[in-house]
């Protein structure tokens, strides 16, 4: 097979691929974690303080908002990284072999990812019913009912987000962790300008939430805007009152628009072959301006003693701390992991710590805590994603040598971007601050540590971390509050400091574990 014939046979090898991995079961197990929330009212829609009575419409279009919110944004996270792994196993060189071409692979990666979503939101389907059966009364379960939203809206919605992961991957600058992160933001976007304008609803919500307002105001007729969807708390006591949601009639979903997703996923999914490389490493050079590398000339022997001659002296060892010495030789090897852009931005953060108004010195913080966050991610996984963990394992107690290295590189080079604002801080005497900073870093390099050995991979502590930071300092929720800069946050950074090194312990049994099995033992 060759061109776009070969497309589903990949799609499929692709996507059966993903299940027979041990991770596929902790997609699932997320997936019903977040039906299991809905079920238990931890999840609230509220439309001009109302939420809807139970019914089979409801659970639908319930599930099918918390797939176009939740699921929308962590699922990214957990479809991107496919194209990595071709190119990191050697696969993507062979499919590049084939007759395959460009677009067929992006365009049959993009389907894998579907397919995996749509696995999500099968489990989604199945806690509605749960929510049926555990609601008072027992609600008639009606499966159409369930189905249709979330066939209608969630799974477009979710294409579209299935053919960004793939785009995000072809393009260099946003392959990495620098666009798990920027993916936080776009999702903002998609979420809240439908809403806002009224433009193109890409992930489905905009229009179910006008259709319930409609319900609402036969109810209360001075609604006129006001529409939440969160974990409960405060929205759950702002509720005071319920309406009877029956759904969409055929006449009243848009099916232009709905196809008019489809279409900008398929747009999407193809325009992701422009920039792919079709995994050709001369292309990848010349896409980053890298000539070819010199061959270096071996170091001059030194000459043979003459006979009864002194042998010259060994250089004597140096006299800094092991400890020390691999910490600095950590700390190159994460700065040189980190690109032009990255280590431009931080030293941009540092100067304006100096130079800003004390008036912005939470703001400025706020953003080196985000952009400190790539260094994070990389503690625990470099190891693996370079191949070299069965050379680490084999030097004498390998792991209690590295840890406290490579965890004092991380907390100095994740502290950089902020040092302006903590020497400000400092010399203003708020030492309270710039402790519970400095612990919050410290708490956020261990947990980045303990999720890479656990995960293997980046992703899971970037996608933890964006959900802490946006929570936490950016908007000053207290217990999400790691770095102590809300108002009662001050016990925080102690409690994520405890909270990581308790991951990080169970991280290294289940590290020593695996070791054990794969003949690959870290002491």
């Amino acid at each position: 097979m060759s061109g776009l014939a070969a497309l589903p046979a990949l799609a499929l090898a692709d996507f059966r691929d993903r299940v027979r991995r041990r991770n596929f079961l902790a997609v699932m197990a997320a997936a019903a974690f977040l039906g299991l929330q809905a079920v238990q009212g931890r999840i609230v829609v509220a439309v001009g303080g109302f939420t809807g009575d139970p019914s089979s419409a409801w659970a639908g279009a319930l599930m099918t908002m918390v797939a176009g919110t939740f699921l929308s944004l962590a699922g990214f996270w957990v479809i991107k990284g496919s194209v990595f792994r071709d190119r990191s196993t050697g696969v993507g060189q062979i499919l590049a072999a084939t007759p395959m071409s460009k677009v067929a692979y992006t365009l049959a990666k993009a389907t894998s990812h579907f397919l995996v979503l749509a696995a999500m939101v099968g489990v989604l389907a199945l806690a509605a019913v749960v929510l049926l059966l555990v609601s008072p009364g027992a609600p008639p379960i009606q499966p159409l009912a369930i189905l249709s939203p979330l066939a209608f809206f969630a799974l477009p919605g979710l294409a579209l987000v299935a053919a960004l992961a793939v785009l995000f991957e072809t393009l260099p600058p946003l392959a990495r962790g620098f666009g798990n992160f920027v993916w936080f933001f776009v999702w903002g976007a998609l979420l809240v300008v439908p809403l806002e304008t009224g433009a193109l609803d890409l992930l489905g919500i905009a229009t179910l939430q006008a259709a319930m307002g409609e319900a609402v105001r036969g109810i209360d007729p001075g609604y006129e805007s006001g529409f939440v969807i969160t974990l409960a708390g405060d929205a759950a006591a702002r509720i005071h009152g319920t309406f009877t949601w029956d759904g969409l009639v055929a006449s009243e979903i848009p099916w232009r628009e709905r196809a008019q997703v489809l279409a900008v996923a398929l747009l999407v999914a193809t325009a992701a072959a422009l920039p792919f490389d079709r995994f050709d490493p001369a292309r990848r050079r010349r896409r980053r301006g890298d000539a070819a590398a010199p061959v270096a000339p071996l170091p001059a022997a030194h000459p043979p003693a003459a006979a009864g001659g002194a042998l010259a002296p060994l250089e004597a060892p140096s006299r800094r701390p092991r400890i020390i010495s691999l910490a600095l030789a950590e700390l190159r090897v994460a700065l040189a992991a980190q690109s032009r852009l990255w280590r431009l931005g931080a030293a941009g953060l540092a100067g304006a710590g100096l130079l800003v108004p004390a008036s912005a010195l939470p703001g400025l913080a706020i953003a080196a805590l985000l952009w400190s966050a790539l260094v994070w991610s990389g503690l625990g996984v470099r190891e693996r994603e370079l191949g070299i963990e069965p050379i680490l394992a084999a030097a004498p107690r390998a792991r209690s040598h590295q840890l406290p290295a490579l965890l004092l590189a991380g907390a100095v080079l994740g502290l950089a971007p902020a040092s302006g604002v903590l020497a400000r801080m400092l010399a203003a005497g708020e030492l309270a601050f710039a402790g519970s900073f400095v612990i919050g870093a410290v708490a956020m390099a261990l947990l980045g540590l303990a999720l890479g050995l656990l995960s293997g991979s980046s992703r899971l502590f970037e996608g933890l971390y964006i959900t802490l930071w946006y929570l936490g300092p950016a908007n000053r929720v207290p217990a999400f509050d790691y770095a102590g800069m809300a108002p009662g946050a001050a016990a925080s950074p102690a409690r994520f400091l405890m909270a990581s090194v308790v991951l990080l312990a169970l991280a290294l049994v289940v590290e020593r574990r695996r070791g054990i099995d794969q003949g690959v033992r870290f002491a």
